[in-house]
Parts: structure tokens; C-alpha cells; sequence
């Protein structure tokens, strides 16, 4: 658990503006496996906010296809970016910065998920305006942007434009993999009505 702790407390400092941080980090082979424990976060977090919410019906481990496709959402959440990162990376000559990105990247989620906790369930409750609720979900965005950018920036040591590119690519990734879980579980869900 203090394995965990710490690298949270570094990247929250990250988070904060302290970039410096993210080099007390386990950058090791090793450190890179254990960094995929933030998923015993993330996941239960996820699954928090949909029951105090009242959408836990569309989690997609309770809704049509079930756990195999819960299983495809953690691909997708998990496997897919290290995946993509690492050909990415491969390709633009940092393929040597890998392991760090990824550490920093994994346990950083369990940061953003607890950030946007709070805006995400003042929209889900309907406590502010759909106009504001729009305004709060692209500050999200724009906020979750920011923070890809610096890492990639600070951990890749690269150029502005590729740092932006890489997290712009990875949030189309994201919100592409979300929609097309989405579509999956409805194409199951009225197959099965």
C-alpha cells in the first residue's frame, strides 16, 4: 500500500506543477507491471460513482455481454494505450522514455479520475445547467489535455508539437474506444430484447 501511496503523492505534485517528481518514480521493468495496480482503483472508483449516481445499469459488466465485455473495456482503458504509446514511441525515437511515460501515465489516471469525480457527478445529478454542464465536461477535457501534455512534454523531453499531437492522439483513442464500447453493449442490448 505504500507503493501505491507514494506514487500517488508524486503524481498529485506532478498534477500541482512539480514536475521534478515524476523522477522519484519506479522506472524499472518492474515498476512498469506494478504501475497496472492502479487499475484496483480506478475500476472501483469508476464503479463507486455509478452507484452513488444511480447509473450503475450501464456499467458495462452489468449491462448486455456482461463481463467479456467489461474484459474489452480494460483492454481498451489499459492494454490499448501501452500498446499504442509503445509503437508510437518506437516509431518517433523515445522508445527508451517508455517505461517512465507508462508508470507515470498508469498512476496518473487514478489522479484524473479522482479529479473529475466531483464535476462529472455535479452533471450526472443534473446540480448545474446543461449549458454549464457543457462548459464543465470541455474544462475537463481541456484540464486532462494539459496534464497529457506535460507529461509527454517532461517525460519525453520532445518537442511541443509531438507532445500536443500524442495527447490529442490519445484522447481520440479514448473517446473513440468509449464509443465504441458504447455501440457494442446497445447492438447486444437490442439483440437481446
Amino acid at each position: 500500500m505504500t507503493y501505491i501511496v507514494y506514487h500517488l503523492e508524486l503524481l498529485w505534485a506532478f498534477v500541482r506543477g512539480k514536475n521534478d517528481a515524476l523522477y522519484g518514480i519506479d522506472a524499472t521493468p518492474r515498476g512498469f507491471w506494478r504501475s497496472f495496480m492502479a487499475i484496483l482503483l480506478v475500476e472501483p472508483l469508476g464503479m463507486l460513482y455509478a452507484l452513488l449516481f444511480g447509473y450503475l445499469d450501464e456499467v458495462l459488466l452489468f449491462r448486455s455481454g456482461g463481463f467479456p465485455l467489461y474484459l474489452l473495456q480494460l483492454f481498451l482503458d489499459w492494454g490499448l494505450p501501452a500498446i499504442l504509446l509503445l509503437a508510437l514511441l518506437t516509431l518517433l525515437g523515445y522508445r527508451d522514455r517508455y517505461i517512465p511515460l507508462m508508470v507515470s501515465y498508469n498512476w496518473l489516471n487514478v489522479i484524473m479520475v479522482v479529479i473529475t469525480i466531483l464535476p462529472g457527478a455535479m452533471m450526472t445529478a443534473h446540480l448545474i445547467p446543461a449549458q454549464l454542464a457543457i462548459l464543465l465536461m470541455l474544462a475537463i477535457y481541456g484540464f486532462a489535455m494539459w496534464i497529457a501534455y506535460r507529461l509527454y512534454s517532461f517525460v519525453l523531453q520532445c518537442p511541443p508539437f509531438t507532445a500536443l499531437g500524442l495527447s490529442i492522439l490519445m484522447m481520440i483513442v479514448g473517446i473513440a474506444a468509449a464509443f465504441w464500447l458504447q455501440s457494442i453493449s446497445h447492438s447486444l442490448l437490442v439483440v437481446s430484447s
